[in-house]
C-alpha cells in the first residue's frame, strides 16, 4: 500500500477573519494520526479541540483544549499530531 504524502506551506494561505483577535491566527484541522510540521516563524500554538502530541525543541508535549505552547522563532519546527482517535483543531499565531 502506498502512503500519500502531502506538503503544504502556510504561506500559501491568506488569513481573513471579521474577528480582530483571529486575524493573525491560522486554524488547522488534523484527523486522527495525521501529522503536520509547523514552521518556526509561528510564535504560538493553541489547541482548540481534541488532543495534540507536539514534538518541539527536543521535548514532547501532550496538549488538550485550551492549552498552548510558546514557539520561539529561533527554535526548531514543531511537529503536531492528532491523538486519541479524534480530530484535532489548533491555531498558530
Amino acid at each position: 500500500m502506498n502512503k500519500l504524502q502531502m506538503s503544504l506551506s502556510f504561506e500559501n494561505f491568506a488569513i481573513s477573519s471579521l474577528d480582530r483577535s483571529l486575524r493573525d491566527a491560522f486554524r488547522v484541522v488534523l484527523l486522527s494520526g495525521e501529522l503536520i510540521s509547523v514552521p518556526r516563524k509561528e510564535r504560538q500554538l493553541r489547541v482548540v479541540s481534541g488532543r495534540a502530541w507536539v514534538s518541539y525543541d527536543g521535548k514532547d508535549y501532550d496538549l488538550g483544549p485550551g492549552q498552548d505552547l510558546a514557539l520561539e522563532t529561533a527554535g526548531d519546527q514543531a511537529l503536531v499530531q492528532a491523538m486519541d482517535g479524534e480530530a484535532l483543531v489548533f491555531e498558530v499565531r
